[in-house]
């Protein structure tokens, strides 16, 4: 667990690991393919462009011992773009929204067209919708259901080999705010 980025270096062994038999499904609700110019440059935000060795070419990405091809990834349930839509597109990164994601058969369709035998999976808790769990440093309204996230990558692991599964931007709100509230308090005394 961790930011984003806690994916890069896994992945990128994996990606060596399989050489080209490798799909990866990012699901999240940010594209994560911000590069080195762009207004937002938290590295969390680049870390799917970090996967396909687009940023940062004169360090990590020159390290890394391979990287992934946008033709063999899919961004699942994203639905804050970062002011850039179009980037997904030019990459050649497909993506699922929400509602498209809300049963396997679209994931599993493009999964098949891939022809690969394993799959990394991204799961950032952002996807999920907060009116169901908050638990991701984003909000971002409108997002999956934990179950129907549970459904997607069990769905990856009986039809494909699930080589790799990362959890990013666990962050307790409730239980931060619950500890500090609780400091406040005189229950020492009781």
């Amino acid at each position: 667990m961790g930011a984003c980025s806690v994916s890069v270096v896994p992945f990128s062994y994996l990606a060596n690991k399989y050489k080209d038999d490798v799909a990866i499904v990012w699901i999240d609700a940010h594209k994560d393919l911000n590069l080195q110019g762009d207004k937002y440059q938290g590295y969390h935000a680049m870390a799917l462009a970090a996967t396909f060795g687009l940023i940062d070419k004169e360090g990590i990405a020159r390290i890394l011992p391979a990287h992934f091809s946008p033709k063999d990834s899919i961004i699942v349930g994203v639905r804050d773009f970062e002011g850039k839509k179009e980037r997904c597109e030019e990459i050649g990164v497909k993506v699922l929204s929400p509602e498209e994601a809300r049963d396997s058969t679209k994931l599993l369709e493009w999964l098949k067209s891939r022809g690969k035998s394993k799959v990394v999976v991204h799961f950032d808790l952002d996807v999920l919708d907060p009116s169901e769990l908050v638990m991701a440093v984003g909000v971002v309204e409108n997002g999956l259901k934990i179950a129907e996230v549970v459904n997607l990558i069990n769905a990856i692991n009986t039809n494909y080999d699930l080589v790799g599964l990362t959890i990013a931007e666990h962050m307790p709100r409730v239980a931060i705010k619950l500890r500090n509230m609780m400091r406040e308090l005189p229950l020492s005394k009781i």
